[in-house]
């Protein structure tokens, strides 16, 4: 059985990128995908797979990449060679009109396009805002037209069901993205929260940033990089309980886990999340907010806890959350991360791609 699986790029390290190179390696599948940064991403794209990108310039402006890009996938010929393509994200679902049978495995419709899209022209300039209504006019129906050659879809979570049925009118079946929790330990709970993602506008760091400038006596770590990440920076500074670090390895990522009190994570409705998983696998607490993808994860007050997103609440969770509290949840959220741990998402996933090439074949 050889499989395809074609991705949108690999610019950064991800959850929806972890997930591709999981697929790649448990399938031993050839990734086909618009072009890679090396120093961005995971290096096991380098080193552990079999990955195939553009023959051409693919430019790293948002919108001309995803003309370019689409171009590209829609215009690739696997069928011959490969007896299924799994596409994922938005871009790879392109892969689907040249080739069959397919899987998509969808992370969320474009954001901007769909259920962000007020949200941004609220807040954008007018120049910002004329560019995304003349993109969203041209961009969304052709996005609606390449749903139309997928033949299953699977989602990260039941949120983007909602979203899919909302935005595309299809169905779509969930299987959560998968966490390795046999790389987390929980060594301690010491005197520091822990915020990982990535620092954009849709992740509300700035909510979290001065929220701990009026508790000085709370301490707050926060691993990421992006667009935000200079402003924040300017938020933060003389706020000594405050510290952003950028992007690090795993390994420090890791320890971090191990140690801190809990995670902080209050995104804009988020596709489904891995943070919280990532949290509980450490034995962590996550204070989270009560939207999205995040309810399927937190159970509240006893993984975490699930909190409207404002300066407030999560002021009032992060001082009510305690080394002896968070150490008593400890078990309950060991427990729920070994529902997402990868060997369940593999053997969902084996049972999917039997069915897929079962029903071809029949």
């Amino acid at each position: 059985m050889k499989l395809a699986i074609c991705h949108d790029h690999f610019a950064e390290r991800g959850g929806a990128e972890r997930l591709v190179l999981y697929l790649a390696k448990h399938f031993n599948a050839e990734i086909f995908t618009s072009f890679v940064c090396p120093g961005r991403t995971y290096q096991e794209f380098l080193t552990e797979v079999r990955i195939h990108t553009a023959p051409f310039f693919v430019t790293r402006l948002p919108i001309l990449k995803q003309e370019v890009a689409s171009f590209w996938f829609s215009n690739l010929n696997l069928k011959d060679k490969f007896d299924l393509v799994i596409a994922s994200s938005t871009l790879g679902l392109y892969a689907c009109k040249r080739n069959r049978p397919n899987i998509w495995y969808c992370h969320t419709p474009t954001r901007v396009l769909f259920d962000l899209y007020q949200y941004c022209c609220e807040r954008w300039g007018i120049f910002k805002r004329t560019v995304l209504s003349l993109w969203r006019a041209w961009r969304a129906p052709k996005e609606l037209e390449a749903v139309k050659y997928a033949e299953r879809i699977v989602a990260n979570s039941n949120n983007v069901v909602k979203r899919i049925r909302r935005y595309y009118n299809r169905e779509a079946t969930v299987i959560y993205p998968p966490v390795d929790t046999s790389k987390y330990r929980c060594r301690d709970y010491e005197d520091f929260f822990l915020v990982v993602q990535r620092l954009e506008p849709a992740k509300r760091t700035s909510l979290i940033v001065q929220s701990f400038k009026k508790m000085p006596e709370k301490k707050v770590v926060i691993v990421g990089d992006g667009p935000e990440r200079k402003m924040l920076e300017g938020l933060a500074r003389g706020s000594k309980n405050i510290q952003l670090l950028g992007s690090i390895g795993e390994r420090e990522l890791l320890d971090l886990y191990a140690r801190c009190l809990a995670v902080i994570y209050v995104p804009m409705e988020e596709d489904f999340g891995l943070i919280p998983v990532e949290a509980m696998a450490a034995g962590k607490p996550c204070i989270a907010a009560d939207e999205g993808g995040l309810r399927e994860t937190v159970i509240h007050e006893k993984t975490g806890f699930l909190i409207k997103p404002t300066e407030e609440n999560l002021i009032r969770a992060v001082r009510g959350l305690t080394p002896e509290k968070a150490e008593r949840m400890k078990e309950d959220c060991l427990k729920r991360a070994k529902e997402f741990d990868i060997s369940v998402f593999y053997k969902k996933f084996d049972e999917l791609v039997k069915q897929t090439l079962g029903e071809e074949r029949g």
